[in-house]
């Protein structure tokens, strides 16, 4: 007979699992771990990553390892492993990460420390410091020197270093020593 017409077999079917591990917090790097079959049996396809956020595609996040940004936190993330098309054909997508977590809050600085005094004012130092605090449930104060103080009165004060939007809460640091305003002086002719 006549030859027949050209027959090209069908690539191999991609077909397993894809796990992400690593901690799932802003500024973590998350890997893609895959365990993947091709029937029947190739070794020349290369498969593509995509790294989803709540399903979306994330820009050019097509490596097998992610670092988390900040537009991650609170959404999922998962990563799809796609066959090249032409040796193999097929994807795996993993299960979905938990919710993507602020990274841990800043350490605690040291206790304030006194600069200086006066009847009613108070000038503290402190080591990472971002904001103040005067005695328990005060106001947080943004400057390092308290005015207005009651004088031969004791005050207390707390060191704090700020959150922010990808970190989780404050950390403050232990109280100070109770520090007394000076009595005031007479002065006068």
């Amino acid at each position: 007979s006549v030859a027949s017409a050209s027959i090209t077999t069908e690539a191999p079917v991609m077909t397993g699992s894809v796990a992400i591990s690593g901690t799932e917090k802003f500024g973590q790097v998350l890997t893609a771990t895959p365990s993947l079959t091709y029937t029947p049996t190739t070794s020349s396809d290369v498969p593509t990553y995509q790294w989803k956020r709540s399903g979306t595609n994330i820009g050019s996040a097509t490596a097998s390892t992610y670092t988390l940004v900040e537009d991650d936190i609170t959404n999922t993330i998962t990563v799809t492993i796609t066959a090249d098309g032409t040796h193999a054909t097929g994807n795996v997508t993993s299960s979905a990460t938990g919710a993507i977590a602020k990274a841990d809050g800043p350490s605690a600085p040291s206790a304030p420390t006194l600069a200086s005094k006066t009847a009613t004012s108070i000038t503290l130092t402190a080591n990472s410091l971002n904001e103040f605090s005067k005695d328990s449930g005060s106001t947080w104060q943004s400057s390092e020197v308290f005015t207005s103080l009651t004088p031969i009165t004791s005050y207390t004060f707390v060191a704090r270093v700020k959150a922010t939007s990808t970190t989780n809460a404050s950390s403050a640091s232990v109280a100070s020593a109770s520090i007394t305003t000076e009595a005031p002086v007479m002065t006068g002719s």
